[in-house]
C-alpha cells in the first residue's frame, strides 16, 4: 500500500521542494511493539528502527498507510495472523491494533512529529481491470462496476471505528472514500476507462 501512493508523495514533495523518506516492508503495519508470530517475529524490531531513523533524522512530519484491516481483522478463512503484540501474547487483533497504534501515535506526538494516516481505498470483490475489460467489451456502464459505498465502508469498519475513536491530536485523517465515490452510490475504479486498480485492494500507479 505504501508503494502504491509513493508516486504522488514524490510528486508532491518536489513541487514543494520538500525532502521525503519512505519505509516499506511488506505485511509490516507501522505500528510500534506489535509482531505477527509465529509468521513474522522481527516486525517490533524494524519498527523501532524506523522510529529511531526518525529521530534522528528529526523528522516532522509522518505519513502512515497500510493494509489497516488485514492487522485489525482475522480472516476466518485464512491461517494467516493478523497481529500480536511484541511477545506474540494471544489477543484478538482488534485489541492489539487500536493499543499499538495509540501507543505508536502518543511516542509520535510526544516527539513533537506531526502525523497524518491514510485509511484503506475502497476494497473491491473481484479484479477492476477484469471488469473494465469485460465492460468494455460488452458495451456496459463504468460507473457501476464498483462495490458500494455501502459495501466499502462495511469491509473496513472495524479499522474506521478505531480510527474515529483516535483522539484528534494525535493524527490527521486523510480519508480517500469521497474521492473513490460516484453519484450513484458506487465506488469509482476507473479514470476514463483506465483502471485506478492493480488488483482488488491496491492501487494502480
Amino acid at each position: 500500500h505504501n508503494k502504491m501512493i509513493m508516486p504522488i508523495i514524490r510528486e508532491l514533495c518536489n513541487e514543494h521542494k520538500v525532502d521525503v523518506y519512505y519505509s516499506c516492508r511488506a505485511e509490516h503495519p507501522p505500528l510500534l511493539n506489535t509482531n505477527r508470530f509465529p509468521d513474522f517475529e522481527n516486525l517490533a524490531e524494524f519498527n523501532d528502527a524506523v522510529l529511531t531513523f526518525i529521530q534522528n533524522q528529526k523528522i516532522k512530519n509522518v505519513i502512515l498507510s497500510a493494509r489497516w484491516t488485514k492487522y485489525c481483522v482475522q480472516d476466518p478463512d485464512s491461517t494467516d495472523v493478523a497481529l500480536t503484540d511484541r511477545l506474540g501474547t494471544k489477543e484478538p487483533p482488534e485489541i492489539v491494533f487500536e493499543r499499538a497504534l495509540l501507543e505508536t501515535l502518543q511516542i509520535l506526538h510526544d516527539l513533537d512529529i506531526r502525523v497524518w494516516i491514510i485509511p484503506q481505498v475502497p476494497y473491491q470483490k473481484r479484479n477492476p481491470i477484469d471488469l473494465l475489460f469485460h465492460a468494455h467489451r460488452l458495451g456496459r456502464d463504468r460507473d457501476n462496476l464498483g462495490v458500494t459505498i455501502v459495501e466499502a465502508q462495511s469491509h473496513h469498519q472495524v479499522a474506521n471505528d478505531i480510527f474515529d475513536r483516535t483522539p484528534a491530536p494525535l493524527a490527521t485523517f486523510l480519508n480517500p472514500l469521497p474521492l473513490f465515490s460516484n453519484k450513484n452510490g458506487h465506488t469509482k475504479i476507473h479514470i476514463d476507462g483506465d483502471s485506478r486498480y492493480r488488483d482488488e485492494d491496491h492501487l494502480s500507479n
